[in-house]
């Protein structure tokens, strides 16, 4: 995000992959000035981010925090929330730092920055001046700039129509608490993979050395065997978690480079 030096401090950011590498590349080198990609993408028929139950991230929802000396507070819930006012958008420059969730920013998926809204939290954001219409997930903070009540990713800001613009004026509308709907939602066991590699024994190595990191007992890992396309593959994988535990942990491996992929808790 465009604070993100300044808020960094305050909201520890620092948990995904970046998903949009598919339809578009970030430059070599970060852009000194903000930007659309270098090359023409289109995300016309892109699927827009269905709202699903999630847990509220920790390390996102620091409430209160102050950023160039004002001070904010998370609400403690967007039920019925609705604004308008002027959106802006922001891109390759930002593209793969992370955000304040933890997550690395990516200028090719539906995502957003607020300053007050949990997060994570789902969005239904109407340009205006056109009707235009995306669904974006909440997973940053800011805009900090005056007179801005949301900043869009470069794909949701095209989606709608003004990514030639510096701001559109647009309606926000939510659409899922992750809190309420978590709260319906059952916390089924599951598991964390790190690691899918063609050796056993690194594997294991692999396995012990990450549950060591991270304080977890050795029956919180295991490695699992599967044949693919006829060679045999080793995943590593922690758990089971439930839901929270999931996310807390995703988030530590974040912090030591470590992509996690939820996997369901079956044989293979």
């Amino acid at each position: 995000m465009k604070f993100l030096g300044v808020l960094g401090l305050v909201l520890l950011s620092g948990c995904s992959a970046v998903t949009g590498m598919s339809i578009g590349k970030p430059p070599a080198k970060v852009s000194a000035q903000d930007g659309p990609p270098l090359r023409s993408v289109d995300v016309s028929a892109k699927p827009m981010p269905t709202p699903v139950a999630e847990p509220r991230i920790r390390r996102g929802n620091v409430s209160p925090y102050r950023v160039f000396g004002v001070e904010y507070q998370v609400m403690p819930s967007p039920e019925g929330y609705r604004e308008i006012g002027p959106a802006s958008w922001y891109g390759r420059k930002f593209h793969g730092r992370l955000t304040s969730s933890g997550e690395p920013y990516d200028m090719f998926e539906f995502t957003a920055a607020h300053k007050t809204l949990p997060i994570p939290s789902y969005l239904r954001v109407t340009n205006l001046a056109n009707g235009e219409q995306v669904i974006v997930r909440v997973n940053d903070r800011g805009p900090f700039a005056k007179n801005r009540i949301i900043d869009l990713s470069w794909a949701a800001a095209k989606r709608i129509g003004y990514d030639h613009l510096g701001t559109a004026r647009v309606q926000l509308d939510i659409l899922t608490h992750p809190d309420m709907a978590a709260s319906q939602a059952t916390t089924a066991a599951g598991f964390l993979q790190i690691a899918s590699v063609s050796e056993p024994d690194a594997a294991q190595r692999l396995l012990t050395q990450t549950l060591a990191s991270l304080g977890l007992p050795v029956a919180q890992g295991r490695v699992q065997s599967v044949t693919i396309g006829g060679d045999q593959v080793y995943r590593v994988q922690l758990g089971p978690f439930d839901s929270e535990q999931s996310s807390a942990t995703r988030l530590a491996l974040a912090e030591r480079n470590i992509n996690a992929l939820p996997v369901a808790d079956t044989a293979n």
